[in-house]
C-alpha cells in the first residue's frame, strides 16, 4: 500500500514539522501517559493546538491529516494538518474513534477497513465509533486531491510468556 508512505508517526511534539510529502501525522500518546502525565497539549501545526487527557485506553493516537498538496504551504503552515483531526483509542476489542474536526474546501472520506465511516462535503455516513472484528484496522483518509490520500495500519499484538 503506497499511501502508507505518506504517513509519519511522531513520538515528540514538533509543531513545525510540515513536510510536503507527509499528509498524515500520527501522534502516539501512551508514552505521555506512562510518564505520569494526565494531560497534554498537542500542536498539529504552529497555530493549532488541542488539549487531550488520558482516557485509559491501551493504545491512543491523534491523527492529523491535510487534504490538499497546493492549498497549504510553508506560508500557511498554521492551516496544515487540521483538515481532519481524529483521536483513535483502542479499548478492549473495539476501536473508539473520537471525531475532533473536519474542515477545508475539498471533500474527504475516512475508511476503517473497507467501511466508509465519515464523509465531509459529500453524501455519506458520520460514525464516531467503529467496532473491529479481530485485532487490526487500517484507517484511510481520501481526498479530492488523491495525491494526499494516506492511511495507517494499527495492529494489536499479544505476547505470551
Amino acid at each position: 500500500m503506497t499511501d502508507l508512505v505518506k504517513t509519519q508517526m511522531f513520538t515528540s511534539n514538533n509543531a513545525n514539522e510540515a513536510r510536503s510529502r507527509v499528509s498524515l501525522k500520527i501522534f502516539d500518546l501512551p508514552p505521555l501517559w506512562r510518564s505520569d502525565r494526565i494531560g497534554a497539549t498537542i500542536y498539529v501545526n504552529p497555530g493549532y493546538a488541542l488539549s487531550v487527557s488520558d482516557e485509559g485506553a491501551f493504545a491512543d493516537f491523534i491523527l492529523a491529516w491535510k487534504d490538499c498538496q497546493i492549498c497549504d504551504n510553508s506560508g500557511t503552515a498554521h492551516l496544515m494538518y487540521n483538515d481532519e483531526l481524529w483521536r483513535l483509542m483502542f479499548e478492549d476489542r473495539f476501536v473508539a474513534r473520537s471525531y475532533l474536526l473536519s474542515k477545508g474546501g475539498l471533500w474527504h472520506e475516512i475508511y476503517a477497513g473497507n467501511d466508509l465511516i465519515w464523509a465531509y462535503l459529500k453524501e455519506g455516513p458520520k460514525y464516531d465509533i467503529y467496532r473491529v472484528n479481530g485485532y487490526a484496522v487500517t484507517v484511510l483518509f481520501n481526498s479530492q486531491d488523491s495525491w494526499m490520500n494516506a492511511g495507517a495500519a494499527f495492529v494489536r499484538e499479544y505476547y505470551w510468556s
